[in-house]
């Protein structure tokens, strides 16, 4: 496998118009083992922090007698060659060489892109938190020689992963690679794909003759509005505990708004010896048709490819499909929805639908009583946080485009019409209190403004018909 580089560097801050390299060092790797090494102290000409100091050991008067990068630059350019260069958030480091090599035009391997792929669900992908999690050797330095050692005992980590798919999923993820001009894909070296190959189970990935059965959801005023009226089953109660003891004998459907509540809604009801199930909206489970006719497409984005790998993965493992046991990204939620089960008609929102059915009590979030959940359960119905349930019903029926949405059916136009009203939010809004982006007024004053109008003449160029 390889041959790759390895490197890390080492800067006065994060900013590469404004900061500079002090140190940078790579190695060479080829089937698990380093063949050469470069490493080398470099003098910014500029006092070096005392946070960085801290953090990297590296003072100003190590770097006194310590070459300028341009020194150096033609020895880092010659060691690294043609070659892919591996690292963890390699994109940081590519931003400072390439200003001073604007030659590199390397394929770069993130090994963040491929353990988010890998590993699905972490609390974090910092690459100390990831070797201490997995008990992998950890060297306790912010040097850049110590850094890319450890990004090389990661990488041959993840390639153990890599190993242990099985060669049917192999041959589609092979076939994922295929078409997509992800550089990531190099990763998955060429024996791991012949392997497959010769071992796969042979696939045909068919497209459903039949256009989609359109949505079928229940909307609440159907149903909610005419319970309130009758007097039927909902109880509005207030987040104080419930009382489950004295609810053995009954079916109890409760809908709850926070994530905290549904934690305490799980413990309490537990301790009193009932079965409990939670039910959410069918758009937070994975379809696996859908997947299957999406990876039987002509062609792949780069940046759906690393995403779509790991739902891949997941989806072998997992037995609820249910999309809070994987890390997604924000960019990520857009192709997730696409692929969502938002209908309720594939296998996961049914094997949820009926493990509900028979537990004691099921846990529905309000904006599953919106969308008419309610309805398909048998038994006593308790609202808690009632307070929010307007708001959360208002969030349920609220319609979200993000590029993923859009790009199907409007290819490259889509993104630069998000990216223009991208610019537009993150022009006009605010930081609140709690320090989130607040949202934005559209008023006449902001729809005047040269940024809404570019925004707008980008949604009106979109193909039509």
């Amino acid at each position: 496998m390889g041959p790759f580089i390895f490197l890390d560097i080492e800067t006065t801050g994060r900013d590469p118009k404004r900061d500079h390299i002090m140190e940078v060092a790579a190695v060479k790797w080829e089937n698990f083992c380093i063949t050469e090494r470069f490493e080398s102290l470099v003098n910014p000409h500029v006092p070096v922090p005392y946070e960085i100091e801290l953090l990297t050991g590296i003072n100003g008067k190590m770097l006194e007698d310590a070459p300028a990068f341009a020194d150096v630059r033609n020895q880092v350019f010659d060691f690294i060659g043609d070659l892919p260069i591996v690292g963890h958030n390699i994109a940081f480091d590519m931003s400072f060489l390439k200003i001073h090599i604007n030659e590199l035009k390397n394929q770069e391997i993130d090994t963040i892109a491929l353990a988010k792929i890998l590993l699905h669900k972490e609390s974090s992908y910092a690459l100390e938190v990831l070797m201490k999690k997995h008990g992998l050797p950890a060297r306790g330095s912010h040097r850049a020689m110590a850094d890319t050692e450890t990004t090389v005992d990661f990488f041959e980590f993840l390639v153990g992963k890599i190993d242990e798919i099985d060669s049917e999923t192999l041959g589609i993820i092979n076939n994922v690679l295929a078409k997509s001009n992800w550089t990531g894909k190099v990763a998955f070296d060429s024996h791991v794909a012949e392997r497959s190959k010769r071992a796969a189970v042979e696939k045909t990935h068919k497209l459903a003759k039949n256009e989609p059965a359109p949505s079928k959801n229940i909307f609440w005023k159907d149903l909610t509005l005419k319970s309130f009226a009758d007097g039927g089953k909902i109880i509005l109660e207030s987040p104080a505990e419930i009382p489950f003891n004295a609810f053995k004998n009954q079916h109890l459907v409760v809908a709850y708004e926070s994530f905290q509540k549904r934690n305490e809604l799980v413990t309490e009801a537990q301790a009193a010896g009932l079965q409990v199930a939670v039910l959410k909206e069918p758009a937070f489970y994975l379809s696996p048709k859908k997947l299957e006719q999406k990876l039987a497409g002509e062609s792949l984005s780069s940046e759906e490819t690393p995403f779509l790998l790991k739902l891949i993965l997941w989806n072998k493992t997992t037995q609820s499909g249910d999309r809070e046991e994987i890390s997604v990204e924000r960019e990520e939620y857009g192709i997730f929805e696409n692929l969502a089960d938002n209908d309720g008609n594939d296998v996961y929102f049914k094997k949820a639908a009926k493990e509900a059915e028979k537990s004691d009590v099921v846990l529905l979030h309000h904006s599953g009583l919106a969308l008419g959940l309610a309805k398909k359960l048998s038994g006593r119905l308790i609202i808690l946080e009632a307070a929010r349930l307007e708001e959360s019903f208002t969030n349920a029926f609220r319609v979200r485009l993000t590029d993923s949405n859009l790009r199907p059916f409007f290819g490259e136009k889509a993104t630069v019409a998000m990216g223009m009203l991208g610019i537009f939010y993150e022009h006009f809004t605010n930081v609140n209190e709690a320090g989130f982006n607040s949202n934005v007024v559209l008023d006449d004053d902001l729809r005047a403004t040269v940024q809404w109008k570019r925004a707008m003449s980008a949604f009106e160029n979109l193909p039509m018909g």
